[in-house]
């Protein structure tokens, strides 16, 4: 991925969007619910929400690869509506 380990310091859950269509449409990824099946996950390290991609899912045998980390946030204050698919 192009875009790996970007970092974001001014996201706000309120106003911004993460736009994650294009990188899981180049890793063939076509699943309803990307959170729910794994595919899109967020941990927290470092004071930071870490965002990232598992081309696999959660049945896969892959990690997933960081993708933007969010200083100053962590992953409870992010909701669905902070994704576009």
């Amino acid at each position: 991925m192009i875009d790996a380990g970007d970092t974001i310091t001014d996201f706000t859950p309120a106003d911004d969007l993460l736009d994650l269509g294009q990188s899981m449409r180049a890793l063939g990824i076509s699943s309803a619910d990307p959170l729910a099946s794994g595919h899109v996950v967020c941990s927290n390290a470092n004071g930071a929400a870490m965002i990232g991609i598992n081309a696999a899912g959660t049945g896969g045998v892959t990690r997933s690869r960081p993708l933007v980390q969010l200083k100053g946030l962590s992953c409870d204050k992010l909701s669905t509506a902070n994704y576009k698919f």
